[in-house]
């Protein structure tokens, strides 16, 4: 073998290495701490119930809004969730005691839309069942609060706090 061929499949192998490392290094990490929120104020997030899937297990992947002290209750809701669909496979929604909701899931997204006249009691607004069919399931997981009404009809949507962080649920943790 040349010198030249030698160092030009050292390279080519090199480069392989470096983006099977950079790929195989996709995790998502998950905060087990609730949430903290401002008094008078909302926040959106997404829960998971578990941080260490395998590909074959289910995860459930729950839509939250936690309320500040002094803020009412939740009236209606229009959320977006998105998944990678190579990687998590949906398999259906869970009950929730959140009020009268519609699901529209589609390949990669699921809108979920919510309403209570009383008020929705449960930060929970949502909760999706996947089953893991790839090797970075939490990657690609987010959620879009396009409305977000309280039960007095106030527009709550641009004072919204969102976070992106993914969170372990308490609830569905095994």
């Amino acid at each position: 073998m040349t010198p030249m061929r030698h160092r030009f499949l050292r390279t080519r192998l090199g480069v392989v290495l470096l983006l099977s490392t950079a790929c195989a290094d996709r995790r998502t990490a998950v905060i087990t701490a609730p949430p903290t929120v401002q008094a008078a104020s909302m926040m959106a997030f997404l829960s998971v119930s578990s941080s260490a899937v395998l590909t074959g297990d289910e995860l459930t992947v729950s839509g939250n809004v936690r309320l500040g002290t002094g803020t009412p209750r939740v009236g209606s809701y229009l959320a977006r969730m998105a998944y990678d669909p190579a990687q998590l496979e949906f398999i259906g929604e869970l009950p929730v005691d959140a009020g009268a909701r519609a699901v529209n899931p589609q390949q990669g997204q699921i809108t979920v839309a919510g309403a209570s006249a009383d008020g929705i009691t449960s930060e929970r607004l949502f909760a999706m069942r996947f089953k893991v069919i790839g090797a970075h399931p939490l990657t690609a997981l987010q959620l879009e609060v396009q409305e977000l009404n309280d039960v007095a009809y106030g527009a709550r949507t641009a004072s919204l706090q969102r976070k992106s962080s993914l969170y372990l649920d308490a609830l569905t943790s095994p």
